[in-house]
């Protein structure tokens, strides 16, 4: 009988154990909503804009159908970088050099708020977020607000 148990617990366990570390709920990431805010991006940026300079998750600007920086599109927490290091580059980070390079050659600009608030709350990004906020404020004027979302256009 013990190994009946013993067998019946190791086929069945796997299958409803949760890692400690998963969350119970998921509720950052809503389907529905970034495909509706997605679509009023779309109207807002034109097709031929080019390269869209993103802060946040990229998702929004494929479900937009518009284009962004390719070191841009991983997960907006681990891929920047405060420091411009030829290591990290290889890795695929982005850093302040290529900020600038974006944000002045970009005709817009989308910054999600909890990127913002992120990056702005750890020290070592202080300066470079700075540097954003001023290239942003003087060559940007807000275009308009989508949930979390700011777009910028060029000026």
């Amino acid at each position: 009988m013990r190994e009946i148990l013993l067998i019946a617990a190791l086929l069945v366990g796997p299958t409803i154990q949760r890692d400690a570390s998963m969350p119970l709920r998921v509720d950052a990431f809503n389907g529905y909503e970034l495909t509706r805010q997605a679509a009023q991006l779309r109207t807002l940026i034109p097709e031929d804009s080019g390269p869209v300079f993103i802060l946040g998750n990229a998702l929004i600007l494929h479900l937009a159908e518009r284009p962004g920086y390719w070191r841009q599109n991983h997960q907006w927490w681990v891929a920047f970088t405060a420091k411009d290091h030829p290591e990290y580059r290889r890795m695929g980070l982005w850093g302040p050099r290529d900020m600038r390079a974006w944000l002045t050659e970009s005709r817009y600009a989308v910054l999600d708020d909890h990127a913002l608030r992120y990056f702005r709350g750890r020290p070592p990004y202080a300066f470079v977020m700075a540097e954003m906020t001023r290239l942003l404020e003087r060559d940007y004027v807000v275009v308009e607000r989508i949930g979390t979302w700011t777009i910028w256009g060029r000026t």
